[in-house]
Parts: C-alpha cells; structure tokens; sequence
C-alpha cells in the first residue's frame, strides 16, 4: 500500500463513521419534519453541490478526469462509467430524495 492509498483509506473510514453515525440518527425517535432535514443534508434541490451526494458526484467526476489519460487504447470505458456513475448519484438519485423530502411535507422550491 502506498502512503496515499493509506490516506484514502483512512478517509473511507471517516466517511463510514460519519454514515454510521447519520444512520444511527435515523433510527431513533424521529419525526417527519426532522427526517426531511436529514435528506435535504444528503440533497438539496436548491444546492445540489453542498449536500453528501453532491461531494459523492464531484468524487466521482474527479476520478473520471483522473482515469482518462490512464486508460489503455482511448476505449474512456473507465472514464465513461465514472461520468455516468456521478450523473446517476446527482440526478437519479437526487430526483429521487426531492420526492422522499417532498412526501414527508418538505417544501420544495421547485416549480410546478
């Protein structure tokens, strides 16, 4: 292992801790006002960017533009399943908790 796979790795775990801890939150007494809370940490509409998912979709942009020059015979196989790994992070699954956080009662600033 080198020294920076180390610190990678011992990122991850901060981020499982952190997950473990949300996750501990969730399973309390919580109500439908609070849980909404916590999905709007997770993605918020207005600022798809500042929440959990939105560090988890430039995660995995940056490492889509990282394996680009490493890819053998320029197939982007890698690169390319990166790409639509973060859209799928920021849009399917965001979409996805705006209608969670919007059934528990949330207002969305979304226009209909």
């Amino acid at each position: 292992m080198t020294a920076r796979t180390e610190r990678v790795s011992a990122a991850a775990a901060i981020v499982r801790l952190a997950v473990g801890q949300i996750e501990g939150e969730l399973t309390d007494d919580i109500d439908a006002e609070e849980l909404a809370h916590v999905l709007r940490e997770f993605y918020c509409e207005t600022a798809p960017r500042e929440g959990i998912l939105g560090a988890l979709r430039q995660l995995l942009t940056t490492a889509a533009h990282v394996a680009e020059p490493l890819e053998p015979d320029d197939d982007a196989e890698t690169s390319c399943a990166l790409h639509e790994a973060a859209v799928y992070v920021g849009d399917r699954t965001g979409t996805c908790l705006d209608a969670a956080a919007g059934g528990l009662g949330w207002q969305s600033t979304r226009s209909s």
